[in-house]
């Protein structure tokens, strides 16, 4: 990476630090952590298209139908294994040969100094693409010859970057040249037109209209091929240069999205490169520290010699501020380790100042029993005297304890009544309210069936009888009318229930007045209902259903099963 993106990563981490509100991008950024957690599952559906090409291939016959397999494959194998790739164009060079296609047989040789500029063998691609016989080429071959030539000198002038400015600035002008040769020939159906204007806007210095282009593009993207992260890469480029800089790390990130959803292994577009150098910056080092690890893996595994020297300085700086980091941690848990050890000296020597108060009082408490017994001979007198009044204190103060237990009691019960009182008159309100809307649609419903009849309408009468329409409809009405009762009798149910259930197993409902089937059965049995079939009359479900999500409930639980059934009826009652 040079100064100029250090910098602006620089520039952005002060900005991103006064902004209150959570950028968009972190959802971004979690997104990218799920799809790395699912590295295997991309790479395993890329080896299984691949494997599906194969097998196709080895059912060819005809010299034509492998031609067109091997070119599948070695698309399919161009960002995922270069050796592999490089097989099947050697493959179809020999097919071109036999077939009589000598432009194919070009055609062909300019994919091997792709295969060979993919890995980083410049010298070895400059070699082939000079022994390209030109005069067999025709409009539809000259621009992979131009797009080749100019990756082909862009790779020397990044390889080259820290050799000279000015031998860096002539492969890179010299790339520019190509570039332009290739806009002359491509149409904007091409697969790479888009990604090629957008670098040619970079040189205008104008974004504005390739950059709307760009923007619609990425986001309605799925993001799971190497096209989508380059536009993605270019668009984030536009905006970093444009002082977005929320966006230049938004589009970043959606950028190496799809370079892992994609089941790549060429991170030539650096898009992971960069994002890791930005979290850096940002502080956040652990997914700057699992992101350039990723991207090494995928350098080294797919054998891109030129990059994996670059790549290795990101990752030499971020592992050592990782390890400076992990220092800082170990001397902190030291320093408190320390300060623990000098607290526990503290309350040690304070244990032992305590214990010896403690004897002092017991030798003073001993003279003090002789005197106490010398006084209480002569009270014994008085005290037999007084005895007979403190037996009945003390049966007064034991039936006034008792009166005050039963009166506690008294008064929980009341409570318990009163607040049962106020529910049974909501569970009443709520009941002739249903049943009179019930009444309600039972007179509309005969109304209907009446007029139907009268009018001769048969067939509308046989299929509104038959139709289960209106039944859904008032399942429906029943349920959120049920769940609107539930919550306003007991509002703290589903925060109960949470307190009840392990961390990660949290229940989060889309619409905060309405429970889902789930809550519903675990709301019927705080109510008392125990039998499953019961349980499915209800809901109108299955009996399997019931025990079924009963069954995934009690794998969320934090708690014993069996205090879990003791407390379900004590569920938003504030008990």
């Amino acid at each position: 990476m040079n100064i100029r993106v250090w910098g602006m990563c620089a520039f952005i981490c002060l900005v991103l630090i006064g902004c209150r509100q959570a950028p968009r991008y972190e959802k971004e950024l979690e997104r990218l952590d799920e799809a790395l957690a699912r590295n295997e599952e991309w790479v395993t559906r890329k080896e299984h298209a691949i494997a599906q090409l194969r097998e196709k291939l080895a059912r060819a016959v005809q010299d034509e139908e492998r031609y067109w397999i091997n070119k599948d494959l070695y698309f399919a194998y161009l960002e995922f294994d270069a050796d592999s790739a490089g097989y099947y164009v050697e493959q179809n060079i020999g097919l071109a040969a036999r077939m009589g296609r000598p432009e194919d047989v070009q055609r062909w040789r300019i994919e091997r100094a792709a295969v060979l500029i993919q890995t980083g063998q410049l010298n070895e691609a400059w070699a082939v693409l000079d022994k390209i016989k030109k005069e067999v080429l025709t409009g539809k071959t000259w621009p992979y010859y131009y797009a080749q030539m100019m990756r082909l000198n862009h790779a020397y002038s990044i390889y080259i970057e820290d050799v000279g400015t000015v031998e860096r600035s002539r492969y890179f002008n010299q790339a520019l040249l190509y570039r332009d040769s290739v806009l002359l020939y491509v149409k904007p159906d091409w697969p790479e037109y888009l990604n090629i204007k957008a670098w040619d806007s970079f040189d205008a210095h104008d974004y504005d209209g390739i950059k709307q282009q760009l923007r619609e593009r990425v986001d309605h993207s799925p993001l799971n091929t190497p096209e989508d992260a380059i536009s993605a890469y270019n668009l984030a480029a536009m905006c970093r240069e444009d002082g977005e800089q929320e966006d230049y790390i938004y589009y970043l990130v959606r950028s190496s999205i799809a370079y892992v959803q994609s089941g790549s292994r060429n991170y030539a577009s650096e898009s992971i490169q960069d994002l890791s150098g930005v979290l850096l910056w940002l502080g956040d080092l652990s997914r700057a520290y699992t992101y350039i690890n990723y991207c090494s893996s995928n350098i080294y595994s797919f054998k891109n010699r030129a990059y994996i020297v670059r790549i290795a300085r990101l990752q030499e700086d971020i592992r050592k501020q990782y390890l400076a980091r992990e220092q800082q941690h170990e001397v902190l848990i030291s320093g408190s380790l320390s300060a623990i050890s000098v607290l526990l000296l503290g309350l040690l020597g304070a244990f032992f100042y305590i214990y010896r108060q403690v004897r002092k009082l017991r030798l003073r408490g001993g003279q003090l029993k002789e005197a106490n017994a010398a006084l209480q001979a002569s009270l014994v007198e008085k005290e037999q005297l007084h005895a007979g009044q403190r037996r009945l204190n003390e049966e007064l103060r034991q039936a006034n304890c008792e009166q005050a237990a039963l009166n506690d009691k008294l008064s929980r019960t009341n409570a318990l009544l009163q607040q049962a009182n106020v529910v049974k008159e909501e569970y009443i309100g709520y009941a002739f309210s249903i049943c009179a809307d019930y009444m309600s649609k039972l007179d509309e419903f005969r109304k209907t069936v009446s007029r139907k009849l009268k009018t001769g309408q048969l067939k509308d009468l046989d299929h509104f009888l038959t139709s289960d329409t209106m039944m859904q409809g008032e399942l429906k009405g029943f349920y959120r009318t049920f769940d609107e009762v539930f919550l306003f009798l007991f509002p703290t149910f589903v925060a109960d229930l949470n307190a009840l259930l392990l961390p990660d197993k949290q229940i989060e409902l889309k619409d905060e007045a309405h429970l889902n089937t789930d809550l519903r059965i675990v709301a019927l049995m705080s109510l008392g209902f125990t039998d499953a079939n019961k349980i499915a009359e209800f809901l109108h479900c299955s009996t399997q259903s019931v025990y079924n999500s009963r069954r995934l409930m009690y794998g969320r639980l934090a708690i014993p099963l069996k205090e879990f059934k003791e407390r379900v009826t004590k569920l938003g009652r504030g008990k």
